[in-house]
């Protein structure tokens, strides 16, 4: 997008009293209710926190599956869930360093 077009887009939604976490939340809740029609009553029940800590970046593959399906269902557990497999792969990697050296 242009500056511009960001610059309308933003005055747009303050008009409307919205933040961008809110504007961020709302756009994030819809895509995953595109994607996932099936499991759209589960994506309107989650919390704004837990819509965050879903659509983060740093997740793994499969995390957001497993909170889709209600193995996970707080964003306190999807981010603990994410840091466990980021220092389970953290431990791999240096172990399978140790024993290719």
């Amino acid at each position: 997008f242009p500056s511009h077009d960001r610059s309308s887009f933003m005055e747009w939604y303050e008009a409307l009293g919205l933040s961008k976490d809110q504007v961020s939340n709302f756009i994030n809740r819809y895509k995953l209710a595109i994607d996932y029609p099936e499991r759209k009553e589960i994506i309107l029940s989650l919390t704004d926190k837990t819509i965050k800590e879903s659509m983060n970046k740093k997740n793994p593959e499969g995390l957001l599956e497993k909170n889709l399906t209600g193995q996970i269902s707080s964003a306190a557990e999807i981010k603990r869930e994410r840091e466990n497999i980021s220092l389970l792969y953290l431990r791999y990697v240096a172990l399978t360093k140790k024993y290719l050296s």
